[in-house]
């Protein structure tokens, strides 16, 4: 999730990383699939003592919607469910030093239906 661009990008340029957050396997019956993937370079400043420093946005996820069929033979499937995995984050990057200032970084999973799910993680990086 902290993967910087391959390729020289400009101010305001944005891009997609390589990712993909929810899995679910043989006997997945989709009926509704969303992905969205877009990484921005926000700004673009420059510090006496730092050198370049690039700000960089964070937006990701994936909503499915769909149910299961456990028994093909059986024709049985389970109720519908909804899965909805969501990243946001932001970050200074210290170009001249290849490091991070800083990245903090929210992860959300939600889902209801058969699969009731409600988590929320926080994630830092701060330099030691």
């Amino acid at each position: 999730l902290f993967q910087l661009p391959t390729e020289k990008v400009s101010l305001g340029d944005a891009w997609k990383i390589p990712v993909n957050f929810i899995e679910l396997g043989n006997g997945f019956i989709p009926d509704d699939v969303e992905r969205y993937n877009k990484v921005t370079l926000n700004a673009l400043y420059s510090d006496p003592e730092l050198g370049t420093i690039a700000e960089i946005f964070y937006t990701l996820g994936e909503k499915i919607s769909g149910k299961f069929n456990l028994f093909p033979e059986k024709k049985q499937s389970t109720p519908s469910f909804t899965i909805h995995f969501s990243y946001i984050a932001v970050g200074e990057f210290l170009v001249d030093k290849g490091k991070w200032k800083h990245y903090a970084g929210q992860l959300t999973l939600t889902g209801s239906g058969y699969l009731n799910l409600d988590s929320h993680r926080l994630h830092y990086l701060t330099p030691q």
